[in-house]
């Protein structure tokens, strides 16, 4: 490995400055973030134990990586910024191993968790009590029905025919799908057969809303 001078902190835009050279060919706003991106990483990685006297290429560990895009995290930045941080400072230590400054590319395993989904998948207790609220105020069949079929068996809406309900005054059955272009049948508690029996035997037929056929659309997959 070169034995090269380091720079002290006020010569972090040497470092820069050499990474910015590598990036021809990519749009000037690409430039813009990448070159952004990596000084404020070399400051930030500079500020710590060992940095004292500048950013050195041994300090650029996996380590700094993923402690630097977990502070980004904890900050609320988002997903797509911390990864074009990541693919940034992933060419820069690129550049680094072809002066033979590092050793290897150490944001190779660094991983980035995710968006997390912005609406819950289980409902609060408070959510619960809420949602149950509206539906015995709204009092009516179609309401309730839908209410069952999303709280108590899974479902939301999408496509279900009258033909894939098996609807009786004590049993009941649906076919729902279309997860990998299939279909599954599952058996539903009472607390989903009564209302939406009492559904498809009163109010729906007078409903100037849904049709004969097809009825109403399902599809398994939230969990409340």
């Amino acid at each position: 490995m070169n034995v090269v001078p380091f720079p002290a902190k006020s010569d972090i835009q040497k470092w820069v400055g050499g990474y910015h050279d590598q990036l021809q060919g990519k749009s000037d706003k690409t430039v813009e973030a990448y070159v952004r991106a990596v000084r404020q990483f070399v400051e930030w990685l500079a500020d710590k134990p060992g940095g004292a006297v500048g950013f050195r290429p041994e300090l650029f560990t996996q380590t700094a990586v993923a402690t630097y895009l977990q502070e980004m995290e904890e900050l609320r930045l988002s997903v797509s910024h911390r990864s074009r941080v990541k693919s940034a400072l992933s060419g820069f230590a690129d550049w680094l191993i072809d002066e033979e400054l590092l050793a290897k590319n150490p944001t190779r395993d660094v991983d980035i968790p995710p968006q997390p989904l912005l609406a819950p998948r289980v409902l609060t207790p408070d959510q619960r009590y809420i949602l149950k609220n509206l539906v015995e105020r709204d009092g009516t069949t179609r309401s309730e029905a839908l209410f069952a079929l999303g709280y108590w068996a899974g479902c939301r809406v999408s496509w279900l025919r009258m033909e894939d309900t098996q609807i009786g005054p004590k049993v009941g059955a649906l076919r729902v799908g279309y997860k990998g272009n299939k279909q599954r049948e599952i058996d539903i508690l009472n607390e989903v057969r009564r209302p939406l029996y009492d559904y498809i035997h009163g109010e729906r037929a007078r409903s100037p809303f849904w049709p004969a056929a097809p009825m109403s659309s399902f599809r398994s997959g939230v969990n409340v």
